[in-house]
């Protein structure tokens, strides 16, 4: 998934938002998500019944348990790699 040019232009007329801060606020072009139980054979059938209806799909995460006591709730790994390309 690559974010469409509109956001990163945003950021840009908007002084330079961080990234992480564009996140937070706008969907940044991903359109519907879908949160499905954590297995392969749900997966496999999720990403069958999408691309048969003609939707790109795209694993984006998971839900985990935590015991962090940090304000920061949610983690975004490999940012750049994944998303900025």
């Amino acid at each position: 998934m690559v974010v469409p040019e509109i956001f990163l232009w945003l950021s840009k007329l908007a002084g330079g938002i961080e990234i992480k801060e564009m996140l937070r606020t706008f969907n940044m072009g991903i359109g519907m998500v879908l949160i499905i139980k954590n297995d392969k054979e749900t997966l496999r059938a999720v990403q069958e019944g999408l691309s048969a209806a003609g939707e790109e799909a795209l694993l984006l995460g998971s839900v985990v348990a935590h015991n962090n006591t940090s304000e920061e709730q949610v983690h975004l790994l490999n940012l750049r790699a994944n998303v900025l390309e």
